[in-house]
């Protein structure tokens, strides 16, 4: 068979007892020949024993067998993708006899070796790849890392819109959360620059108040609603009014 190595045991013997040359031609040109695997069919060896005299030759017939291989895979690097992008493993198989090979995949890929991530799907997966050529298959394992991308701070008020009275402090109640972790920063804009606000009697009408949180790549911005309510005070006389 091919990949096999081909043994020729042939004797010779010379009634004279003369001292006798055996050589090989054809096929082969010894009596050992590893066998390829583009040898399988029929080959000639001619052997030819000489004893300096006289010369005598034999044909001989090596019938060798294909014998079919399994699909290769080459060496496959990971896949990485973050949450949300698309994943396509194309690995590279080819088949040392130039069979045809169908290629399957195992979960989450679909037959044609692909996934559209979505968010939640953050991990690393391994998945299996197999060639199969009609009769021998072979498997190699893949592995995919699905990243979490990087998300904006969340900013979670209490109210987005306060009401309060001409006189009164304005408390800002708001938490800045970020889903990776990250440090953040927080700034507060507009009609207030500090989670607290000393209102006077001038302070009456429709206040608007930016929440500003930054990541290291991200920006997100609130707005909170500050309504401050005219509070009527009574008459004072000015000083003097007497005299």
């Amino acid at each position: 068979k091919e990949g096999e190595t081909l043994s020729i045991n042939a004797k010779v013997s010379d009634p004279d007892n003369d001292s006798v040359s055996l050589t090989f031609s054809g096929f082969t040109t010894t009596a050992l020949k590893p066998l390829s695997y583009d040898d399988a069919g029929k080959h000639e060896v001619v052997l030819t024993a000489d004893d300096g005299k006289l010369v005598i030759t034999r044909k001989i017939i090596i019938n060798v067998e294909n014998v079919n291989r399994a699909p290769a895979f080459e060496q496959m690097k990971e896949v990485i993708v973050t949450e949300g992008e698309f994943v396509a493993v194309k690995p590279k198989v080819n088949d040392p006899d130039g069979d045809e090979v169908k290629l399957t995949f195992s979960k989450p890929l679909n037959s044609s070796g692909e996934w559209q991530t979505k968010e939640g799907d953050a991990g690393e997966y391994l998945v299996n790849v197999t060639a199969n050529d009609g009769s021998l298959t072979s498997t190699i394992q893949a592995k995919v890392v699905v990243d979490t991308p990087n998300r904006a701070p969340k900013i979670e008020l209490k109210e987005t819109t306060i009401r309060v009275k001409e006189g009164e402090t304005v408390v800002l109640d708001f938490t800045v959360v970020d889903p990776e972790g990250d440090k953040t920063e927080t700034e507060i804009s507009g009609w207030m620059t500090s989670k607290t606000k000393q209102t006077d009697y001038t302070s009456q009408g429709r206040h608007e108040v930016l929440i500003t949180a930054k990541d290291p790549t991200h920006t997100k911005t609130e707005m909170i609603i500050i309504e401050v309510e005219n509070v009527n005070r009574v008459p004072v006389f000015d000083d003097g009014s007497f005299e």
